[in-house]
């Protein structure tokens, strides 16, 4: 019964939040946080889907504050439960990094995302795609920082300009060596068998990208780079 009532609140958040009504599909996923909380959940997994569900709300109901709360809550429990040592809690920074960019804090967004970097670094390959992807997003939030110094310290924002070219150049390259071992590695025997029995779950958990999302980045690079020249 619990279950099945779990399912139903999950199902009526969801067709609110289709049908347009956030301010209903809002307060009952409160409600669902709060239950968790109060329950003793407040480091499950579904309490962490519930807090980023919510934290998208809140951005797309323009109450950036309030997705930036959600985002610290999800990054004191990774931190809590995980320690940086981690995956999961490097995306939980990112998260709230990018809600940081979203109302203009931009240099607590660039030591957020740099930390993130640096634990992407000790972790993955050097030539992952998730790290270009940090580099391209610390150089959008150093452009932004650029555009922000313009009119208080030339010089400064000179350098920060700099600064975003050097990040989306590493960014383009790395993009580039990861994109060519993707494919390489799908074109070969070995690599479609292994994409073959590999479950959706574990795919997931695996930051298998495909050639679509790889795409998108790339026309955000080229499109960035424009910028900064």
């Amino acid at each position: 019964m619990e279950a099945q009532s779990c399912l139903l609140r999950r199902v009526g958040r969801e067709v609110l939040y289709l049908q347009g009504k956030i301010k209903d599909s809002e307060a009952l996923i409160q409600d669902s946080v709060r239950i968790l909380e109060d329950g003793g959940l407040g480091e499950s997994t579904i309490y962490i889907r519930r807090l980023r569900y919510l934290a998208q709300i809140y951005l797309k109901s323009n109450q950036p504050a309030e997705a930036e709360n959600a985002h610290r809550k999800i990054l004191h429990v990774m931190e809590f439960s995980k320690g940086w040592n981690s995956l999961d809690t490097v995306i939980a920074a990112e998260d709230l990094a990018l809600t940081l960019q979203s109302v203009g804090r931009l240099r607590e967004a660039q030591e957020l995302l740099q930390r993130c970097l640096d634990v992407r670094k000790s972790l993955l390959p050097e030539d992952h795609i998730q790290i270009s992807a940090n580099l391209l997003h610390m150089a959008r939030v150093t452009l932004l920082s650029s555009g922000q110094l313009k009119k208080k310290d030339a010089y400064e924002a000179i350098s920060e300009l700099d600064k975003a070219k050097d990040l989306l150049g590493n960014s383009i390259s790395l993009h580039g060596r990861s994109l060519i071992c993707f494919t390489s590695f799908i074109g070969s025997a070995k690599g479609r068998k292994r994409l073959y029995h590999l479950e959706p779950k574990v795919k997931s958990s695996m930051q298998v990208y495909d050639t679509g999302s790889c795409k998108d980045q790339e026309v955000e690079i080229w499109a960035l780079f424009g910028k900064c020249f």
